[in-house]
């Protein structure tokens, strides 16, 4: 789907989002509206556009979403409802200008976002809200968010005609012989095997057990226009006062670290690139890396000192401006990482299952290397995400500092432990912003553990946390709040 596509459909979100905070804050008690028959159509309109080829998706989508948007309006809104009229007009008026200005520009979206907020917090304002209402609205948005990663997940297909597998030497010349293409190989000391890209367009003749498509992962962490705490007085509530003196190498998998910040003088940073071409991308490295080790001289100052850190630069802009990484890469960066010899992994990252990803992730662990990944910022409705689903693997989630979820965090079973994640002042183009996610939690959890001698099986976090939900463990904080 084209980007002017994800903008548009963008757009009606906001204003949908807008319509229902305005309703939930003006609407009586008594007032029915089928819950049932809006979630169905948000479906439909999924379903209908993942179906549609590329040149038609931009007019049906757009014409859809109108069309949603009018019924929504026409059900929700009645005679005795105020609705501020004159923001639709404005809020689109302003997009078009954007769009022409600025088609290709990564910050539009959060643009968007600050714009809706000032719009609700003046509602929020003007109006005393009951518990209910204020709950009916969060609902909503919870559900409009759901629409929107669904949307943007159609946008990060499998890298095409790309199968990927771990096979042996002979595996590998055995397949060449019968007439497999191969894209890449890739010989991995660490992980004893060769990890090659073949082109799925021919024939791979490869037991399919042992193969996979060559998926694509993204990054966890939200821009937010709000005042931040520095990461250290977030680590307050896990009973953190002082900096932690790091007893592990720490390994990271991310984008790339702008080690010129001025939160990094004097830091210990390794660092190797997993893409050929691509160009950099510094925000999301740069924020975990300060988060974990940036020194006292800096106003985001880390929770940790004294320490080592490797990052395997996996992610990159794609040719379509989205930060990303392959299945493929986060192997390699996995093998190297093991080459450093750290004890404890990083992956502030999310996306689909992959039985080859999760086949080098098995034998990283059983290599007595701890890992820990973000839960994923796709709302509490979506399928769990990879790799912090991998029973290997530490699933983080976030939790602000009156131990509130992170509204976007992913939610189920495999959610293990909580952190702090919610505006987090973290260092970004020799400045300072506030983020949130849980990619900030699970770096959190990384430096805490980091700052402990090294275990030879996975940590076992139960016993360390601080019960937040309502059992001892929940399919929404886990055990509860890590405390050190």
């Amino acid at each position: 789907m084209a980007v002017s596509v994800k903008l548009k459909l963008r757009f009606y979100l906001l204003i949908m989002i807008t319509v229902l905070a305005s309703v939930s804050l003006h609407a009586d008690d008594d007032d029915d509206f089928d819950d049932n028959d809006f979630d169905d159509d948000i479906t439909d309109i999924i379903e209908k556009e993942k179906e549609r080829e590329e040149e038609e998706a931009e007019e049906r989508a757009e014409e859809q979403a109108e069309q949603l948007l009018e019924n929504f309006l026409e059900q929700r809104l009645g005679d005795d409802v105020e609705f501020d009229d004159d923001f639709e007009d404005e809020l689109e008026d302003w997009l078009e200008d954007q769009l022409e200005a600025n088609g290709s520009d990564d910050d539009l979206e959060e643009r968007m976002e600050e714009e809706l907020e000032k719009h609700l917090e003046s509602l929020v304002d003007d109006d005393d809200q009951t518990e209910d209402q204020l709950e009916f609205l969060d609902d909503k948005l919870q559900q409009l968010w759901q629409f929107e990663d669904d949307i943007e997940e159609s946008l990060l297909p499998p890298l095409p005609n790309q199968l990927i597998a771990l096979v042996s030497a002979e595996q590998l010349a055995t397949a060449k012989a019968q007439g497999a293409i191969v894209i890449n190989e890739e010989a991995l000391s660490e992980l004893g095997a060769v990890l090659v890209t073949f082109d799925s367009s021919q024939p791979v003749p490869i037991d399919k057990a042992a193969i996979e498509q060559n998926d694509v992962y993204q990054l966890d962490a939200l821009s937010q226009p709000k005042t931040a705490l520095e990461p250290l007085k977030h680590a307050s509530i896990m009973g953190i006062q002082s900096p932690l003196m790091a007893q592990q190498k720490v390994g990271l998998m991310d984008s790339s670290i702008d080690t010129g910040h001025r939160c990094f003088v004097g830091s210990r940073i390794v660092q190797k690139n997993f893409h050929d071409t691509a160009p950099p991308s510094y925000n999301h490295g740069t924020a975990m890396a300060s988060i974990l080790i940036g020194d006292n001289t800096c106003d985001a100052q880390g929770l940790l000192t004294q320490a080592e850190l490797f990052n395997a630069v996996v992610f990159a802009q794609s040719a379509s401006g989205a930060v990303v990484a392959s299945a493929a890469q986060l192997i390699s960066g996995l093998n190297w990482l093991l080459s450093q010899q750290v004890s404890i992994i990083n992956m502030s990252l999310s996306g689909p299952p992959n039985k080859i990803l999760q086949q080098a992730l098995t034998q990283v662990a059983a290599r007595g290397v701890t890992l820990v990944a973000s839960a994923g910022n796709d709302g509490g409705a979506a399928f769990p995400r990879f790799p912090a689903a991998y029973p290997e693997v530490i699933a983080v989630t976030a939790v602000d500092q009156q131990l509130n979820v992170f509204a976007r965090a992913a939610q189920g079973p495999h959610i293990e432990i909580a952190a702090p994640g919610v505006n987090v002042l973290i260092a970004r183009d020799q400045a300072y912003a506030s983020l949130s996610g849980t990619s900030l939690a699970a770096v959190m959890i990384t430096a805490v553990l980091a700052s402990e001698k090294a275990l030879p099986n996975k940590p076992d976090l139960s016993l360390r946390a601080k019960q937040i939900g309502d059992t001892v463990r929940d399919n929404i904080y886990g055990f509860g709040l890590m405390q050190k």
